[in-house]
């Protein structure tokens, strides 16, 4: 991926946010190319990222949200089931 289509596609998403500038917004994803973007796009759009480790329990990764006070969470869609 280029740095070009980063920024376009990043750009692309930035637009769809809801959330305000520096509120945190809680990222669950797989190594994909697609989170690379997600994760520029929240950065661009201002806010905070916080990434939960694929491995965590539910118990952990829902207490990672609550506790860094995420707003939003974005789910990787090879995910859900």
């Amino acid at each position: 991926m280029s740095y070009r289509r980063l920024d376009d596609e990043s750009g692309a998403r930035t637009s769809r946010c809801w959330t305000a500038p520096r509120d945190v917004v809680a990222l669950l994803s797989d190594n994909a190319p697609e989170a690379l973007v997600t994760c520029w796009a929240t950065q661009r759009s201002g806010l905070c990222v916080t990434a939960i480790n694929l491995h965590l329990t539910s118990r952990e990764a829902a207490y990672i949200v609550h506790d860094s006070g995420a707003r939003a969470l974005i789910a990787s869609a090879a995910l859900h089931e």
